[in-house]
């Protein structure tokens, strides 16, 4: 999956390059748990909002820009524990 905002111009084959890195890497064979042939790819972009390009990266020297609002969250849930 690839999912976000972005700002860019580029008109990019997203999923030719995301299967070609994942065949690089070596999951060419659905008995190694993924294949790069045949995996379902799913992307979800969008223009970057205004207010956090303008915040970021619009109108900034190179030492001024920032990073936006990065964040990438991974978690499950559990009854193992009692907190």
């Amino acid at each position: 999956m690839i999912f976000g905002e972005i700002s860019t111009n580029a008109h990019l084959d997203f999923e030719n390059l995301v299967r070609e890195k994942i065949k690089e890497i070596g999951y060419d064979n659905e008995e190694k748990g993924l294949d790069y042939k045949t995996f379902e790819f799913q992307m979800k972009l969008n223009q970057q909002s205004n207010d956090i390009a303008e915040g970021v990266h619009l109108n900034k020297n190179k030492e001024d820009m920032g990073a936006g609002d990065q964040g990438l969250m991974f978690g499950y849930a559990t009854d193992e524990t009692d907190v």
